[in-house]
């Protein structure tokens, strides 16, 4: 039991300290003179999500 919970604990802290310095990278980058992405990547995200739920409702359900 010991061992699998420092394993967890271990995968969970690598996996906050990746979004983490992903995030830090989103911060960083958001400057203007680059061109504002987190802004496109963010309105690129919702349209897209938003596309694919349009696209599940109009589908009929497949019944047999």
């Amino acid at each position: 039991m010991i061992s699998f919970g420092a394993g967890f604990g271990y995968t969970v802290m690598a996996r906050m300290s990746l979004l983490i310095g992903r995030l830090t990278d989103l911060i960083e980058f958001s400057d203007p003179s680059y061109g504002r992405p987190t802004v496109w990547l963010s309105l690129l995200t919702v349209g897209a999500l938003f596309l694919l739920a349009r696209r599940r409702r109009e589908q009929p359900p497949n019944t047999h």
